[in-house]
């Protein structure tokens, strides 16, 4: 087994020993799997391990339906950041590209704001991010 596929596996453990169901996640309807995708609450998350570059890809990130509570709506990418520090440690990062979501009245600048406040390096043009997980800061 390859090392890519023991550290996926190691994170998902993870997951599945907290009571979360994982699924593999495929490119549209093709035999192409781009990560494991995991439901917190009502939204979509997912991750790809690649631990040669030591980091945690987020592949996708979606509100399965419109916001309601008060509850913060990146809340999955704290337990996702959490669950990468207790499995690989505070050296690896977290990146990916994570969108405002559709009907939400965040604008671009607003999340840019919050992802520096999270200790996370925001690349605006891209929409990019990349966070050590060393810096993770909490979202109170």
């Amino acid at each position: 087994m390859n090392q890519s596929l023991l550290n996926e596996l190691s994170l998902s453990q993870y997951f599945m020993k907290k009571g979360y169901q994982l699924e593999p996640y495929y490119w549209q309807n093709t035999e192409i799997e781009l990560g494991t995708a995991i439901y917190f609450d009502d939204a979509l998350l997912v991750y790809r391990v690649e631990p040669e570059l030591q980091r945690v890809l987020i592949v996708k990130f979606s509100r399965q339906t419109a916001k309601s509570g008060l509850s913060s709506p990146f809340k999955p990418l704290y337990l996702l950041a959490d669950a990468a520090i207790a499995v690989y440690g505070i050296d690896y990062r977290l990146e990916g590209k994570v969108d405002v979501f559709r009907g939400s009245r965040l604008s671009n600048q607003r999340l840019a704001r919050y992802y520096q406040h999270t200790g996370a390096e925001l690349d605006i043009q891209t929409g990019q991010y990349s966070l050590l997980l060393s810096n993770l800061r909490p979202i109170n």
